[in-house]
């Protein structure tokens, strides 16, 4: 929806996103510079190689990316993780 495109674009927002572990549990982690692009399509920056990125890369592509808009607005975008860059552009 617009409404969540329109707060990806805010500065003051908070993002989480998950994934999910080898044994099924969940992985929830902070991430800073989550951005859209299209309508369908969404991108951060991982500027850590730990679990979430061992989670994608091992193929447990489920994903969920929560975004807490202040003061007391949020949404849940759920999805399936498409591919990882390491240069270029998106």
């Amino acid at each position: 929806p617009e409404e969540v495109l329109e707060t990806l674009e805010m500065e003051k927002k908070i993002c989480m996103l998950t994934t999910v572990n080898e044994d099924g549990s969940l992985n929830l982690v902070p991430i800073g510079s989550v951005k859209a692009i299209g309508e369908e399509t969404l991108a951060y920056a991982c500027c850590f190689e730990g679990r979430t990125t061992k989670n994608l890369k091992e193929g447990r592509k489920r994903v969920a990316i929560a975004i807490y808009k202040p003061p007391k607005e949020g949404f849940q975008v759920k999805g399936t993780f498409m591919k990882m860059h390491d240069s270029g552009e998106l």
